[in-house]
């Protein structure tokens, strides 16, 4: 009952509402022990295209597929979680630099980017992926939030396919 309630049933990744728990937890930790932690908002891009041309299960598929990559380009401390559709967030733990951040989200980013065989088919999918840090984004978990989705959607509205971080002004 408890893992039906806090786990994705398709990815068996934490859902949003695990997410959130741990998020908070992050904030109260992070904020006692003064170290830095990144929050990542990940939108795919071209998946309605593969749910569209070979049905909802090769699309199922690929979420799975993209869950284990996402879990296998992040370390064993850090959380990754599905948040509904093709969304997922991940958090990444004790941070001390942009270069560390950028270089785990680099991953992310690519090994997405590579061919994806489901069943006969082979599926290639993109990311767009907004980056909040804390505390420089914000210190709770809304503002996080809403700041890696804003340069999420941000992206999204400028071709697709990167990952950005989010810089007060530039929303």
């Amino acid at each position: 009952m408890k893992k039906q309630a806090n786990y994705d049933q398709l990815t068996g990744l934490p859902n949003r509402r695990l997410f959130f728990k741990r998020l908070e937890s992050l904030i109260v930790e992070s904020s006692r022990n003064h170290k830095p932690f990144a929050l990542l908002f990940l939108d795919l891009d071209g998946f309605k295209d593969i749910n569209d041309k070979y049905g909802h299960e090769a699309g199922d598929e690929v979420l799975v597929t993209v869950s284990q990559r996402i879990q296998q380009s992040i370390r064993q401390s850090d959380t990754a979680a599905r948040m509904g559709g093709e969304e997922y967030s991940v958090l990444l733990r004790d941070i001390e630099d942009k270069k560390l951040i950028h270089n785990i989200v680099q991953q992310i980013h690519k090994t997405l980017q590579e061919v994806m065989p489901i069943g006969e088919h082979e599926c290639y999918i993109n990311s767009s992926i907004g980056i909040a840090i804390y505390p420089d984004n914000g210190t709770n978990s809304e503002t996080l939030l809403r700041h890696a989705d804003s340069r999420m959607y941000e992206i999204k509205r400028n071709g697709k396919g990167r990952f950005e971080f989010f810089e007060d002004g530039k929303r």
